[in-house]
């Protein structure tokens, strides 16, 4: 298991993770096969975003699985959860904050973001600066 873990987060910590990317994959790959394989259903939107944002909600997850690629799974997936979300949001009643938050595509964004953030890659993690003081 320690290969896994080469300088990325603790073996609980990507465990979680692995946890939130399950989630993610259970809520998302479904829908994902149905805009892929009949994106005509959907309405006015046009066919080619449909492609896309099938291709994100079925390739993503299944990317978070893999610790190399987790990363590039993860952004796309939370941006377009965050859209998912922000489009429900608009179309729904709901006024208060934790009626947001119970909706399938608020947490699977806000749980995609956080196996984004924990699996970033080395050249996006911060570095201290080195500081040369010359008198």
């Amino acid at each position: 298991m320690e290969f896994l873990l080469k300088g990325r987060a603790s073996w609980p910590t990507q465990m979680i993770v692995w946890f939130f990317a399950a989630y993610c994959a259970f809520v998302m790959v479904g829908s994902g096969f149905g805009k892929v394989m009949a994106p005509e259903a959907f309405g006015s939107y046009p066919i080619w975003l449909m492609w896309i944002v099938g291709l994100i909600e079925v390739v993503g997850p299944l990317m978070m699985f893999v610790p190399r690629t987790s990363f590039y799974g993860a952004a796309p997936v939370a941006v377009v959860m965050a859209v998912a979300s922000y489009h429900a949001m608009s179309f729904m009643e709901v006024t208060t904050f934790l009626g947001y938050m119970q909706m399938p595509p608020t947490i699977a964004a806000i749980l995609a973001l956080i196996v984004a953030i924990v699996m970033r890659p080395d050249c996006l993690r911060k570095k201290a600066p080195i500081i040369k003081v010359s008198v």
